[in-house]
C-alpha cells in the first residue's frame, strides 16, 4: 500500500474455524480537517499483469526485466486474481514542459506511472514504484531526467521515466517537488515538517534552509525569469503533524534562504503556479477561494469569481484568462476573465460521490490547437474534458482498483470482498470470476475503509465508508445506511449474544443490540489520547476470542482487554511499550496463543495477555507488515509486507518467504485465505501492483 497523508488505516476482522484473525492494510492515518482532497495514497490495482510499456522511440530504452529467477523448472504458482477490477485512483496528472517533449503527459496512481504522447490521448503503463509516486519534477537540460516524490523520499529517473532509484531525502515526507525553469540545476522540496530544501546538482546533494513554518508544503513554483524567487504554499500542522484548518503562502528572492509568509487568512494553499511565461502572474488554490499575484507572488488578492467555493484545485491555461477550480463538494468550475466572474459547477460525466466532487489535480492541456482540453486526476479514475471543463469522460491510463483489504465472505468460503479507495466495494464469488461492484447505485462510490463479514449471520455483513456504515441482511441484494456517521469504523466484532462493537477512530467503541440500528459508546475504562489527527479514542482492532474475552487494539493508546463484552475495558502490556497495534490473531490452539502486531514487531502472549514476548521473528527483512492471517486447516500463519511479500511461519519466531522466487510485486496490502472445489488459496492484493492467488493445498489433501 502506498503510504500518503490523508488516508486512514484499513481493518477487518475475519473469522475462521479454530482462530479469529483481525488484521489491517497500513497507511499514514491521518483524518484531515473538513476534507479528504489527499485521501490517495494511494495506489491502484493493475488490471492487467501484461507489461503494456512500449518502446520509447526518442531513449530506445530496453525494458526487459533480465533478473534470472529460479522457478525449479515449474511454472509460477502465483495467478492473476483481478480480472474484471476497472477504474481506480488517479493522484497526479501532468505535461513535461521541456522543449521537444510537446504532448508528452504522465499520470500517477499509486505506484503505476502512465505516460501519453499525445497530449493525453492514450496512455500507456509506462514503469511502477512499489511506494508510490507522490508528484513530478522535469529537470531542464537532461531530456531524459524525471523526478518524483514517494513514500521513500526523492527517487529520480535517467532513462524517461523507465526506471527509477531512490535520489535522495529518503525518510522525510516530501509533499512538493520543483525544477526551477529558469536555474537547471536548481531544485526544491517541500516536506511534511521539516520545511524546504535546496539542491544545485541535480538533487544529489540538498540543503535545508530556515525560517518556515511548521507546515506541510503542498506546492512550490518558480517564474521562469527569476533564478532566485520561489513561491510555495501548505497547511499549518499541529503538534501531532496532523492538518489545522489554516494555511500559508511563502515567498523568496533569496534561493530559499530566507522564506516570508506573505499570506495567512486563506486556509489550505495549494497549486502554486505561475502563468506560462508570465514571470508576475501566480495562482493558487486557497480553500476559501483562488488567490491571484501580479508581482511574482509577494502579494495576493482573492479572486471574485470564486468567492464563498472550497477551492482545492486549480488549473491555468496559457492565456491567463482562463482559469479552472476543483470547489470541494461542488465540482469544476470555468473563469474566463483572468477570475472576476465564473460559470459552473459541472460535474457531468465525473464519476464522483454526489455531494463530495473533488478532484486530486487539475490540468489544462498546453496545446494551443485544444485549448478548452481539461484533464482531471480523480479518485474514481483519469477524466477528459474537451469542452472547457462543461462535461468529462473517462480516459484509460493504464491503472486499476486501488483494493486494499480482503474480506472472506461468511456464507461461501470461495467469495471475496474488497473494500477499495475510489471504487466502493466489490465481490468475487469464486474463480470463474469476474470481480464486480457491489450495488453501485447504493453504496459510496469512492472511500471505503473496510467490509465485515458476521460470520453467525451469513448473509449479514457491514460495509465502512468515510461517511457511513452500511449494513445488508440478505447477501448483497439491498444495503441501507447502519448509522455511525463520520466515526471512521475500522474492525467489528460480533457476539454471541447478537450484540455488535464498531471499533472507530474517532469515538472510540460503539455498541449496538438491535443489529446496528442504534449505537451507543461502550468506552469504559478508555481516555482519549494524542494522534496525529487530533486528541481522541482512536480505535483500530477488535478481537473475540468466543471464550469470553475481548481485546481491543489502539493507534497509539496500547493494548486493552474486557471480559464483560466490551462494557469496560482494561490495559494490557503497558510494561512491555504495546502502543500502536498493526494486526492481531488468535491460534485457538492447544494451547492458545496471542499475537500482536506493532510497529516495531511481533508479540506473543500464551497466557491471555498478561504478559507478552517479543518474538524474535528472525528470517523477516522487514517489520512494515500489513496483513496476518491463520490458515484454519493448518494453523500456519501468512503474514504481508509492504516491503517484500508474504511471509509464513509456524511458530511466529521464525519466519520463510513464500514463494519468494516469483512473487508478482515486492510488497502486499493484505491477505485471505479462500476454499473452492479446486483446493485452499491463499490470495493477496497490493495497490498498484493486482491481486493474486497462491495454492496453498489441493482439494482432498
Amino acid at each position: 500500500m502506498v503510504r500518503t497523508a490523508g488516508i486512514s488505516v484499513l481493518s477487518l476482522v475475519v473469522g475462521l474455524a479454530g482462530c479469529t484473525v483481525s488484521k489491517i492494510g497500513s497507511v499514514d492515518d491521518t483524518l484531515e480537517a473538513d476534507t479528504l482532497a489527499d485521501a490517495v495514497d494511494g495506489g491502484v490495482d493493475s488490471t492487467s499483469q501484461e507489461d503494456t510499456r512500449v518502446a520509447d522511440t526518442a531513449d530506445t530504452v530496453d525494458a526487459a526485466d533480465t533478473e534470472e529467477t529460479d522457478t525449479g523448472g515449474s511454472s509460477c504458482p502465483w495467478e492473476d486474481y483481478g480480472d474484471g477490477l476497472v477504474g481506480g485512483a488517479v493522484s497526479w496528472v501532468g505535461f513535461d514542459p521541456r522543449e521537444n517533449h510537446e504532448g508528452m503527459a504522465y499520470a500517477i496512481a499509486g505506484g503505476v506511472l502512465s505516460r501519453s504522447t499525445d497530449y493525453g490521448q492514450t496512455w500507456v503503463r509506462w514503469s511502477e514504484w512499489e511506494e508510490g509516486f507522490g508528484a513530478l519534477a522535469f529537470p531542464k537540460g537532461d531530456s531524459k531526467a524525471v523526478y518524483a516524490t514517494s513514500g521513500s523520499g526523492i527517487i529520480a529517473s535517467a532513462d524517461g521515466g523507465v526506471s527509477f532509484q531512490l535520489k535522495a531525502l529518503g525518510g522525510l515526507g516530501i509533499g512538493a517537488l520543483v525544477a526551477h525553469p529558469t536555474s537547471p540545476q536548481r531544485m526544491y522540496a517541500g516536506t511534511r515538517g521539516a520545511g524546504v530544501f535546496r539542491s544545485d546538482d541535480h538533487g544529489d546533494t540538498w540543503v535545508a534552509y530556515g525560517s518556515v513554518p511548521f507546515m506541510a508544503v503542498r506546492s512550490i513554483a518558480a517564474p521562469p525569469d527569476q533564478p532566485d524567487v520561489a513561491v510555495a504554499g501548505g497547511i499549518l500542522l499541529n503538534e501531532s503533524l496532523g492538518y489545522s484548518n489554516d494555511g500559508v503562502l511563502l515567498y523568496t528572492d533569496d534561493g530559499g534562504v530566507t522564506w516570508e509568509v506573505v499570506e495567512d487568512d486563506i486556509g489550505w494553499a495549494d497549486d502554486v503556479t505561475f502563468c506560462g511565461d508570465d514571470g508576475q502572474t501566480v495562482f493558487a488554490a486557497a480553500r476559501k477561494s483562488a488567490v491571484r499575484s501580479d508581482d511574482g507572488g509577494q502579494t495576493w488578492a482573492p479572486l471574485a469569481a470564486f468567492a464563498g467555493l472550497d477551492v482545492v484545485h486549480i488549473a491555468v491555461a496559457s492565456d491567463c484568462q482562463t482559469i479552472y477550480a476543483m470547489a470541494y463538494t461542488k465540482g469544476v468550475y470555468r473563469s474566463e476573465d483572468g477570475g472576476d466572474t465564473a460559470v459552473g459547477p459541472f460535474v457531468e460525466g465525473l464519476n464522483l460521490e454526489p455531494g463530495r466532487e473533488n478532484a486530486n489535480r487539475l490540468v489544462a492541456s498546453p496545446n494551443p490547437d485544444t485549448s478548452g482540453v481539461v484533464f482531471a486526476a480523480t479518485y474514481a479514475g483519469l477524466f477528459r474534458s474537451d469542452d472547457a471543463g462543461e462535461t468529462w469522460a473517462p480516459i484509460d491510463a493504464g491503472t486499476g482498483v486501488a483494493l486494499h483489504t480482503l474480506e472472506v465472505s461468511a456464507d461461501a468460503e470461495s467469495r471475496l470482498l474488497g473494500a477499495t479507495w475510489g471504487t466502493g466495494l466489490w465481490r468475487r464469488d469464486d474463480a470463474a470470476g469476474p470481480w464486480e461492484r457491489e450495488s453501485p447505485e447504493v453504496l459510496p462510490r469512492d472511500f471505503v475503509y473496510a467490509v465485515h463479514a458476521d460470520p453467525r449471520l451469513a448473509d449479514r455483513w457491514f460495509v465502512a465508508s468515510t461517511t457511513e456504515l452500511w449494513r445488508t441482511t440478505d447477501g448483497g441484494a439491498t444495503y441501507e445506511a447502519a448509522g455511525l456517521q463520520g466515526s471512521n469504523v475500522f474492525d467489528m466484532a460480533f457476539l454471541g449474544d447478537g450484540t455488535l462493537l464498531a471499533a472507530t477512530q474517532v469515538h472510540g467503541v460503539q455498541r449496538s443490540i438491535d443489529g446496528g440500528d442504534t449505537w451507543t459508546a461502550s468506552n469504559g475504562g478508555l481516555t482519549a489520547f494524542s494522534t496525529e489527527a487530533g486528541t481522541f479514542i482512536d480505535t483500530r482492532h477488535l478481537l473475540d476470542t468466543g471464550d469470553g474475552v475481548l481485546y481491543l487494539g489502539t493507534n497509539g493508546g496500547g493494548l486493552f482487554a474486557s471480559d464483560d463484552s466490551g462494557a469496560s475495558w482494561a490495559r494490557l502490556g503497558e510494561s512491555d511499550g504495546i502502543t500502536r497495534v498493526v494486526a492481531m490473531a488468535r491460534d485457538a490452539g492447544p494451547p492458545a496463543v496471542l499475537y500482536v502486531v506493532t510497529d516495531s514487531g511481533v508479540r506473543r502472549s500464551d497466557d491471555g495477555g498478561d504478559s507478552w514476548s517479543q518474538v524474535l521473528a528472525s528470517g523477516l527483512v522487514s517489520f512494515d507488515i500489513t496483513g496476518l492471517t491463520i490458515d484454519p486447516g493448518t494453523g500456519r500463519l501468512y503474514l504481508s509486507t509492504l516491503a517484500d511479500g508474504v511471509y509464513w511461519s509456524d511458530d511466529a519466531e521464525s519466519w520463510s518467504p513464500f514463494d519468494r522466487y516469483c512473487v508478482p510485486v515486492n510488497g502486499f496490502d493484505d491477505v485471505a485465505i479462500i476454499t473452492d472445489a479446486d483446493g485452499t488459496w491463499l490470495v493477496a492484493t497490493q495497490s498498484g501492483g493486482g491481486v493474486y492467488r497462491d495454492l496453498l493445498r489441493a482439494s482432498g489433501e
